[in-house]
C-alpha cells in the first residue's frame, strides 16, 4: 500500500505543497510508502513534480488497488511547525535542470546568494475574493527603505526590467 498525494489544478503551488508535506510526514511516521501523482498538476510541463524536483522514486506510475489517494485539503494528522521544518527539504529538492536554471539567473543578474531581497506579488486568483489590490509602488517603497543603492529587477510576464536606483 502507498499513500499518494494527487497534485491538482484547484490550488496554488505552496498550498498544494503543504498538504503534500503533511501526507509525506504521515508516511514517514507510520512507515508507509509515499508517492506523488502529478500528471494533472497546474505546474506540469512534461512529467509533473519531477519537472522541477528530485524524486523519481516518488513519482506515481503504477496503479495498485490498495493505494490510498489524498489531495489538497486532506490533513492526515496535525503536526507542529517544527515537524514540517524537519522534513521540508526531504521533498523540496530541486533537480539538476531547475538548479541549473536558478544558477543561470544568479549569473545573469550578478546576484550573490543570500545577499538580495525578493518580492513575489500575487495577482490572478487571489484578486477574485481573497485579497485587495495593493499597488506595486507600496512594495517597492518598503524595499527601498531597507536598501540604499541597488539594482531593481522587475519580473513581469517573463520579461526582466532593470532599474538603477
Amino acid at each position: 500500500m502507498s499513500i499518494v498525494t494527487v497534485l491538482e489544478k484547484r490550488a496554488g503551488f505552496f498550498s498544494n505543497f503543504f498538504f503534500l508535506l503533511n501526507h509525506y510526514i504521515f508516511c514517514k511516521k507510520h512507515n508507509i510508502r509515499y508517492k506523488i501523482k502529478s500528471d494533472n498538476w497546474t505546474y506540469k510541463y512534461k512529467d509533473g513534480w519531477i519537472d522541477y524536483f528530485d524524486g523519481e522514486n516518488l513519482n506515481y506510475t503504477e496503479f495498485n488497488h490498495t493505494d490510498r489517494f489524498f489531495s489538497h485539503s486532506d490533513v492526515l494528522e496535525n503536526y507542529s511547525i517544527m515537524e514540517y521544518k524537519q522534513h521540508i527539504f526531504d521533498i523540496y529538492k530541486y533537480n539538476e535542470s531547475t538548479t541549473k536554471q536558478i544558477n543561470d539567473v544568479y549569473k545573469e543578474l550578478n546576484l550573490e546568494k543570500h545577499q538580495y531581497d525578493s518580492i513575489y506579488i500575487r495577482r490572478g486568483d487571489k484578486m477574485a475574493s481573497e485579497s485587495v489590490y495593493i499597488p506595486e509602488e507600496k512594495y517597492i517603497t518598503l524595499l527601498l527603505k531597507k536598501i540604499l543603492r541597488a539594482k531593481l529587477y522587475i519580473y513581469k510576464r517573463m520579461i526582466i526590467h532593470v532599474m538603477k536606483i
